[in-house]
């Protein structure tokens, strides 16, 4: 996974704050860890954290960047990953 990737979660994490974020929460790839073995996600529902997450609790949802190929829809992950980053 890259930076800006979004993941959703295999399994529950605790946030940085010590707030639960549930299994299938998706987050925004903030930061990566000894080489991708650990990821920092931002979450914002349904609670807004950032946490530490192992690089197997993760899976990808959509890239940043990364468009549907010509004369296929838009998926949601597809449009999601196209919205500007808030500052």
């Amino acid at each position: 996974m890259r930076e800006l990737d979004h993941v959703r979660l295999l399994s529950a994490v605790t946030g940085d704050d010590a707030q639960c974020v549930p299994a299938g929460t998706t987050g925004t790839v903030v930061g990566i860890y000894a080489g991708g073995e650990a990821f920092e996600v931002e979450f914002t529902r349904p609670v807004d954290t950032l946490a530490t997450v192992d690089g197997r609790a993760g899976t990808l949802v959509a890239r940043w960047g990364v468009t549907p190929e010509p004369g296929r829809p838009a998926s949601r992950s597809h449009m999601l990953a196209s919205l500007p980053r808030p500052v």
